[in-house]
C-alpha cells in the first residue's frame, strides 16, 4: 500500500518504470528535468531521449564524456543540430564552413574525431594556438596531423615537437620539417628582400656611375630582374628615378657616339676626300712634268677644282701635317707653272716685225730678256716649244747685237769711205751713184749705236742736203716721172683698197712727187702739180671718213687723259697724308700709268701738255710715297741699330727676346721702297748672327744635358740590376741610387721619368720580397701538414717513436697554433671521426668554393645553413685566415679511422686547388 501511494504521489518523470518516465518528458519538459534525466537516469531509452529533447550546449558537452557509447553519439549529435542547425551531415559540413566561432569549431573537432565534420572544423580554425590546443587534447594521431598542417608559427611547431618528441614519430616529423621548410621560406625571403635591396642599391649606384662597356647589360638586367621581385610602392619610385637616370645616361652615350661615328666618317672623308685631290695633283704634276702639253689648256681649271676639292675636305677635318706639306709642296711649282703660262700666252711676239738696225735688235733683245725673266718658267717642268722658240730668239737677238758691235769698226771705216765717195759724185754730179752711196750710208748710220759720235751724222746730212740741191737741178729729167706719178694717183681713184691702206699709197706718192724736186719750166710743173694734186684729193675722199673716226678716238682719249690727271690732282689735294694706305696709293699710281698709257693716240698738239701734267700730278704723289718710304727705312735702320747693340749684350736670353719683339716692330713697319731689299738683308744677317750664339751655347747645354742623361740611364740600369739580388738590402741600395738621381741637372720631365723607373724597380724589389715571405710561410704549413700526415701514420699504425715525432715538431719551423695542435694531438690521443674530418672537407670546400661530391651535397647545404646563423649579421675573417684556421683545426684531429687518409687526401687537394 505504501509503494503504491509512493508511485501515486511521485512525478512521473520520476517514476521507477522507466517506460511511464519514457512517456513523461516531451518539450514541454522542464529543462532541468530533462537535464537530469539525460544525465542520471537509468534507463537508455530515457537518457537518449532526454539528450534529444536537450538544449543546453554546456549539458551535451559534458555528455561526450559518457562512457555509455550510445549516450556520447546521441550528445554528439544533438551537440551538431543545435550548433549547426540541421540533422543532416551535408548541411552540417555546409553551416561549418560559415561558423567563425572558434571555440564552436574546437568542440566540433573535438568530439567528431578525425571524420569529415572534424576536419571541416579543423579546417575553418585560423587560431593556431587553439588548434596546438587541440592536438594536445586530441586522441586522434590522424586529426592531430591534420591541425598540425594549418600551423606555421616556428615556436609552436618547436613546442609541438619537443611535446610529442617519442610519442607521436609522424607529428614530431611533420613538426620537424614545418620547420625546416619554415626555415627555408624565410631564408627565401630575406634573400628576396635582400635582392631587391641589391637591385635598388645597383640600379642607384648604375645611375651615378658614368658610361661604361657593361653600362647597358648591366642596365637590362636591372630592368628584367625587377619585373621578377617585390617591392613597395617607395622602392618602386626610388627604382623608377634610378632607372630614369641610366636612360638619360645610355641615350647621352648614344648620342655622343653618334657624334662620334659622324666626327670618324668627316674624318675617314677628309681623308678619302685628301687623298683624292693629293692623287690627281700628283698625276697632274706627273703629267707636266713628263711633258704632256694636253693640259696645259685646262690646267687654270684643273688646280681650281683640285684646290677646292681639298679645301672641302680641309673644312671636314683638318689634313695631317704630312700631306698638307706634301701638297702645298705639289701645288707650288703647278701654280708657277700656271702663271707662266699665262704670261706666256699673252705675249703677242708674234706681231713684232724683224728688226736690221743696232737700235731694233737692242730693243728686241731686251724686250726678250724682259719676258723670260717675267715668264719665270719652274725648274720642275721641261720647256715648250712658245719657250723654246722665244729662247731661240733671245739667242738670235744677243747674235746679232754682238755681231753689230763686232762689225761697229768695220762700219765706221765703210762709212767713212762712202761719205768720201758720197761727196765726190756729188761734186761730179753722177746723181745715179750719189742716189745709191745715201741709200747705202743711211743703212749703215742705223746699224751703229745711238751714243756713237754725231759728226758722221751731221755730215751726212749735209751731203744730203747737197745731193737735193743735184736733184733740183737734173729735175728737168724728171718730167717722165712726174706724168708717172699723176698716172699712178689717178689709178688709186678707182682703187679697190682700204682707207689706211690707200692713205698709205697716196703719201708713198706724194712723198715720191716731193722727192723729185721741181721741173726747169715752172708751168708745166704747176699743170702737172695741178693734176697730181686733184687726183690726190679725189683719190683721198674715202679717207676723210677714217680720219674723221680716228679724230673722235683721239679727242676720247684726251678726255680721258685728261680726266686721270684732274683725279690724281684732286687725290694729291684732298687725300689724308696722315693716315695713308701707302700700299693702295703705290697700286693708284700704277693703275694710274696704266690707263694713261692706254688711252692712245690723241692729238699731237695736245700730247705734250697732257704728258707733262700726267707726270707732274704723278711726281707729287709719288714725292708723298717716297717720303713714306724714306721715313720707313729710317725706322728700319734705328731696329738694324738696336739689334747689332744686342750682339754685345751678356743675356743671351734677354737679347733674344728682344730681337724677337724687334721683330715684331719690323714687320709693323710699311715698305721702304728701293732700300727695302738692302735693309731686310742687314736685319735678317742680324737677327741671325743672335740666333746662330743661342745655337752654339744650346750645344753645349745640350752636350751637358746628354751627359747627364748617360748618368741617369746608368743610375737605372744599376737599380734593374737589385732585382737580381736575394738579400733584403736592395732598398737600401735603391735610396742611394735615388739620392744620386735627384744630385743630376736634368730637365723635369726627364727627371720625373728616370724617378717613375726608380719607383717601379722599387715596386718590383718590395714585391719580390712579398713573395719570398708568402713562400717561407706556405712552406711553413707545408712543413706542418708533413709532420701532420707523419703523426696520422703513426695514429694509425702505432709504428715508431713518440719521442722522437715529439723533437720533430718542436724543432720544425712551423706557423704560429700549428706546434700547439700537433703536440695537444700527439699528447691527449682524442679521438676523432669521420663527421668531424668530413665537416672540415666541407668547410674548406665551401671556403674556397670548391666543388663537394654530390653524395656530400645536403650535408654541404646544411652547413652552409649553420655558417649563415652563426655568422648572421657578423663579418667573415679574410679569406687566408679561415683556410688557416681550417688547417689548425685539421692538425688538431687524431687519424682514428679507416677513411682519414681519403679525407685527408681530399683535405690537402682542396688546399692545393686553393693555392
Amino acid at each position: 500500500m505504501a509503494a503504491f501511494l509512493k508511485n501515486l504521489f511521485t512525478p512521473k518523470w520520476q517514476h521507477s518504470d522507466a517506460a511511464v518516465r519514457l512517456a513523461a518528458i516531451d518539450a514541454n519538459t522542464e529543462v532541468q528535468i530533462i537535464n537530469t534525466l539525460a544525465v542520471k537516469d537509468s534507463d537508455q531509452e530515457v537518457r537518449l531521449k532526454a539528450i534529444g529533447l536537450l538544449q543546453d550546449t554546456a549539458s551535451l558537452v559534458n555528455l561526450l564524456g559518457d562512457k555509455n557509447s550510445f549516450i556520447k553519439q546521441a550528445a554528439t549529435q544533438q551537440y551538431l543540430t543545435i550548433t549547426l542547425g540541421s540533422a543532416d551531415s551535408q548541411q552540417q559540413l555546409s553551416k561549418i564552413a560559415q561558423v567563425n566561432d572558434t571555440q564552436l569549431l574546437m568542440t566540433i573537432a573535438t568530439m567528431m574525431g578525425n571524420n569529415e565534420l572534424a576536419q571541416a572544423a579543423l579546417a575553418n580554425i585560423e587560431d593556431e594556438q587553439q588548434l596546438v590546443n587541440f592536438i594536445k587534447q586530441s586522441a586522434s594521431a590522424k586529426a592531430r596531423l591534420l591541425a598540425m598542417e594549418k600551423i606555421k608559427q616556428p615556436a609552436l611547431l618547436k613546442a609541438i615537437e619537443k611535446q610529442f618528441k617519442n610519442k607521436d614519430k609522424a607529428l614530431t616529423r611533420l613538426a620537424k620539417n614545418k620547420l625546416i621548410a619554415s626555415h627555408e621560406k624565410e631564408q627565401e625571403l630575406q634573400l628576396a628582400i635582400t635582392h631587391t635591396n641589391n637591385l635598388l642599391a645597383n640600379a642607384q649606384q648604375l645611375a651615378e656611375a658614368n658610361f661604361k662597356p657593361t653600362f647597358l647589360a648591366e642596365l637590362t638586367y636591372l630592368k628584367q630582374a625587377w619585373l621578377k621581385v617585390d617591392s613597395s610602392e617607395s622602392q618602386q619610385a626610388e627604382f623608377a628615378i634610378a632607372i630614369d637616370a641610366c636612360d638619360k645616361t645610355l641615350l647621352d652615350n648614344q648620342q655622343l657616339q653618334a657624334d662620334l661615328l659622324a666626327q670618324q666618317q668627316n674624318t675617314q672623308d677628309a681623308q678619302n676626300q685628301h687623298k683624292q685631290a693629293l692623287d690627281q695633283l700628283h698625276q697632274l704634276f706627273e703629267s707636266c712634268k713628263s711633258g704632256d702639253k694636253s693640259h696645259e689648256t685646262d690646267l687654270a681649271t684643273n688646280l681650281k677644282e683640285i684646290s677646292l676639292a681639298w679645301q672641302q675636305a680641309s673644312d671636314l677635318n683638318k689634313a695631317d701635317g704630312v700631306s698638307q706639306k706634301e701638297f702645298d709642296t705639289l701645288l707650288a711649282p703647278m701654280l708657277n707653272l700656271q702663271s707662266s703660262l699665262n704670261t706666256l700666252n699673252n705675249a703677242h711676239q708674234a706681231d713684232e716685225k724683224e728688226a736690221h738696225d743696232f737700235s731694233g735688235h737692242l730693243k728686241q733683245l731686251k724686250s726678250c730678256e724682259s719676258l723670260l725673266k717675267k715668264i719665270n718658267w719652274p725648274s720642275e717642268f721641261p720647256a715648250g716649244k712658245q719657250l723654246h722658240a722665244l729662247e731661240a730668239k733671245l739667242a738670235l737677238k744677243r747674235a746679232a747685237v754682238d755681231e753689230h758691235k763686232a762689225n761697229e769698226k768695220q762700219t765706221l771705216g765703210t762709212l767713212n769711205t762712202l761719205l768720201g765717195q758720197l761727196e765726190s759724185n756729188i761734186e761730179d754730179g753722177q746723181l745715179k751713184s750719189a742716189k745709191q752711196q745715201e741709200a747705202k750710208i743711211r743703212k749703215l748710220i742705223k746699224q751703229l749705236p745711238p751714243q756713237q759720235d754725231k759728226s758722221l751724222t751731221n755730215l751726212f746730212q749735209h751731203l744730203s742736203s747737197q745731193l737735193n740741191e743735184l736733184k733740183d737741178w737734173q729735175g728737168f729729167a724728171a718730167a717722165p716721172k712726174f706724168e708717172s706719178l699723176c698716172v699712178e694717183m689717178e689709178n688709186l681713184i678707182t682703187a679697190q683698197i682700204d682707207a689706211k691702206q690707200l692713205s698709205h699709197n697716196i703719201h708713198n706718192l706724194q712723198d715720191q712727187w716731193k722727192a723729185l724736186g721741181g721741173l726747169p719750166d715752172k708751168q708745166q710743173h704747176q699743170a702737172l702739180w695741178t693734176r697730181f694734186k686733184k687726183a690726190a684729193d679725189t683719190a683721198y675722199e674715202p679717207c676723210k671718213q677714217y680720219y674723221q673716226d680716228l679724230s673722235k678716238v683721239k679727242q676720247y682719249n684726251q678726255a680721258q687723259k685728261e680726266e686721270i690727271c684732274q683725279q690724281l690732282e684732286i687725290f694729291f689735294e684732298k687725300n689724308d697724308w696722315e693716315s695713308a694706305d701707302w700700299k693702295a696709293i703705290q697700286g693708284l699710281l700704277d693703275h694710274a700709268n696704266s690707263e694713261f698709257r692706254k688711252y692712245s693716240p690723241v692729238e699731237n698738239s695736245a700730247h705734250k701738255a697732257l704728258q707733262s701734267r700726267f707726270q707732274q700730278a704723278s711726281k707729287h704723289i709719288h714725292g708723298k710715297v717716297i717720303g713714306f718710304y724714306q721715313d720707313n727705312a729710317q725706322q728700319k735702320q734705328t731696329i738694324i741699330d738696336k739689334i747689332i747693340a744686342l750682339q754685345e749684350q751678356d743675356d743671351l736670353s734677354s737679347a733674344i727676346e728682344e730681337c724677337k719683339k724687334q721683330q715684331q716692330n719690323w714687320k709693323a713697319i710699311g715698305p721702304a721702297g728701293r732700300q727695302e731689299h738692302s735693309l731686310w738683308k742687314t736685319f735678317r744677317e742680324q737677327c741671325d748672327a743672335l740666333f746662330n750664339r743661342r745655337t752654339a751655347e744650346n750645344q753645349a747645354h745640350k752636350q751637358q744635358q746628354n751627359e747627364e742623361r748617360n748618368k741617369a740611364n746608368a743610375l737605372v740600369e744599376q737599380a734593374n740590376s737589385l732585382l737580381e739580388l736575394t738579400s733584403n738590402d736592395g732598398l737600401q741600395q735603391l735610396a742611394t741610387l735615388k739620392q744620386s738621381l735627384q744630385q743630376l741637372e736634368m730637365a723635369p720631365s726627364f727627371m720625373e721619368q728616370k724617378n717613375h723607373q726608380l719607383n717601379k724597380i722599387e715596386e718590383q724589389i718590395q714585391q719580390q720580397r712579398r713573395e719570398r715571405k708568402v713562400q717561407a710561410q706556405q712552406q711553413l704549413w707545408v712543413n706542418a701538414m708533413d709532420l701532420s700526415q707523419q703523426l696520422a701514420q703513426w695514429e694509425l699504425t702505432q709504428q715508431g717513436d713518440q719521442q722522437a715525432l715529439t723533437a720533430s715538431i718542436q724543432e720544425a719551423e712551423l706557423p704560429k697554433g700549428a706546434a700547439d695542435a700537433l703536440l695537444l694531438r700527439l699528447n691527449d690521443k682524442k679521438p676523432h671521426n669521420n663527421d668531424d674530418y668530413l665537416r672540415l672537407c666541407l668547410e674548406l670546400e665551401i671556403t674556397r668554393d670548391v666543388a663537394s661530391p654530390s653524395s656530400d651535397q645536403a650535408a654541404r647545404m646544411a652547413l652552409q645553413v649553420q655558417r649563415l646563423q652563426k655568422n648572421m649579421g657578423k663579418k667573415l675573417p679574410e679569406q687566408f685566415k679561415q683556410i688557416e684556421s681550417l688547417q689548425l683545426e685539421w692538425f688538431a684531429l687524431s687519424a682514428n679511422t679507416e677513411q682519414y687518409l681519403e679525407f685527408a687526401t681530399r683535405f690537402n687537394a682542396t688546399l692545393t686547388k686553393a693555392n
